[in-house]
């Protein structure tokens, strides 16, 4: 899955319940449930619980899922978390101002369940990162 069609799963509070989220070597995976504490060796690691068809529930750090942002249930749930962390979406075209034309209709199609060519999905994943970067969100680790 290339890069621009994913958004990193270590960005807080993206992931939820449903979410379909892709690890390496595997894809069409399910967040049963978000950011449960783990360990790497003696580290605490924030990761998930993630259900695939062929290999059961597992955990998995967040250093290694991304959001499936090709799925519209991932462009969805990366749209509801714009909304949580953004004063603007659901009132202006500030991302049209900010980041350029047709990255506020991006966003508010994957809300809606449009269908989105990639070009769409490269504005909402620019929305969402960028969002990312000037929020201070608190880090779940």
């Amino acid at each position: 899955m290339p890069a621009d069609l994913t958004l990193p799963g270590t960005i807080p509070g993206l992931l939820r319940r449903g979410s379909p989220v892709l690890s390496p070597g595997i894809t069409g995976e399910v967040v049963l449930s978000r950011e449960p504490r783990g360990f790497i060796g003696e580290e605490p690691v924030a990761g998930a619980l993630v259900a695939h068809p062929a290999l059961g529930v597992q955990w998995l750090a967040l250093d290694d899922l991304a959001l499936d942002l090709s799925d519209p249930t991932g462009r969805a749930h990366a749209a509801w978390w714009i909304s949580a962390h953004d004063d603007c979406y659901d009132s202006c075209h500030d991302f049209d101002d900010w980041l350029g034309e047709g990255h506020y209709e991006a966003a508010v199609g994957a809300d809606e369940g449009s269908d989105m060519d990639p070009e769409d999905i490269a504005r909402l994943r620019a929305v969402a990162l960028a969002v990312a970067e000037r929020t201070e969100v608190p880090d779940a680790r």
